[in-house]
């Protein structure tokens, strides 16, 4: 999806922080949209993979509003204003071929995590997806950023997320369990009841229930099993189907030998986490020359659950374009797929 034409603008406050965007010369707090400073620009120049804005003021002098590991402060003329100060890892990757892009990735997924919450996108979604939360763990995992979501996976205790319109999907069960293990273990008040209600749902060797608004009975049994099998829980009793199943080759992580060879897809702009996913799971080489190297990079639009009407502040063409952007699950595919040492990328 080429990104719409509008004045630029860049997110601030990773992970726990405040949020804040900036947009033409003003620095707004989120949730307000309320501007809380003004500087008259000469030049600006957003360095995404740097979390860096620099302004050359039309009256002479420099201002630089920048992020890092410690947290996000402001450089007036030499004069430093801290907005919010938490700790956060901030790798520069720079052992892999595509440095610059992971840490804008990174950024993507870091931004997007509120109130302790991971959320697909923070404008237009307020509550997190355990599909999309999970794939987010396993960044987080990698970076070493879990405590930023820890508290929210210590204290769930739903078997499902119930986003897509109150149905209660399969996969959240084994989703939930994975993110369960990255921080606690199996004597977290959640797993015998997750456990039970998988085996409950467990018919004729069919995890029973839709997927966005699917079948999916394969990719369902797949988490699951890894769910399990990361908290060290018995899943002999659990089979994966032999069915022709097109969410099956999302699951790149295990099991790839479970699978039966369907239609693969194309690019979808709206939901272009699935076609990455797809790509990891056959290992496939990916042009760059897909990748939407403006900032931001990663999107979801039309999605049947986002308010796009949040977004407006920030832009009024993703408002009116039913874009999300950035996006959590797509970054967190993206991210992965790239950092992937099976993967020879880059060549």
């Amino acid at each position: 999806m080429p990104q719409p034409k509008e004045s630029p603008f860049y997110l601030f406050g990773m992970g726990d922080r405040q949020k804040f965007y900036y947009k033409n010369g003003g620095l707004y707090s989120f949730p307000e949209c309320r501007e809380v400073f003004r500087w008259n620009v000469g030049e600006e120049y957003i360095l995404p993979d740097h979390y860096t804005v620099q302004i050359l003021l039309s009256e002479g002098g420099k201002v630089t509003i920048f992020e890092n590991e410690t947290g996000l402060y402001i450089d007036c003329k030499g004069e430093i204003i801290t907005l919010c100060e938490s700790n956060i890892s901030l790798p520069d990757f720079h052992e892999y071929t595509h440095a610059s892009l992971l840490r804008i990735l990174h950024h993507e997924i870091l931004i997007n995590i509120i109130n302790g919450m991971p959320v697909p996108n923070y404008f237009v979604y307020k509550t997190p997806w355990y599909r999309d939360g999970a794939m987010v763990t396993m960044v987080l995992e990698q970076t070493n950023n879990l405590h930023l979501i820890k508290d929210w996976i210590v204290g769930l205790r739903s078997p499902f997320d119930r986003n897509n319109k109150g149905n209660e999907e399969p996969d959240n069960l084994g989703q939930a369990l994975y993110m369960i293990s990255c921080v606690a273990d199996s004597s977290h008040p959640m797993v015998a009841p997750l456990v039970a209600e998988a085996k409950q749902r467990y018919v004729d060797g069919i995890l029973q229930g839709t997927i966005d608004y699917g079948h999916h009975p394969v990719y369902a049994a797949k988490w699951l099993k890894y769910g399990l099998e990361a908290l060290r829980c018995d899943s002999s009793w659990l089979s994966i189907p032999k069915l022709p199943d097109d969410y099956s080759q999302l699951f790149w992580m295990d099991y790839k030998s479970d699978y039966i060879e369907v239609p693969h897809r194309e690019y979808d702009k709206n939901y272009p986490y699935l076609w990455w996913a797809e790509q990891h799971f056959f290992e496939n080489h990916v042009d760059l020359e897909r990748l939407r190297l403006s900032y931001p990079i990663t999107n979801e639009t039309f999605a049947s659950e986002a308010d796009y009407e949040g977004i407006r502040p920030l832009s009024a063409v993703y408002a009116d374009e039913k874009n999300a952007a950035p996006h959590s699950w797509h970054a967190a595919e993206m991210f992965l797929y790239f950092t992937d040492a099976k993967m020879k990328l880059g060549e």
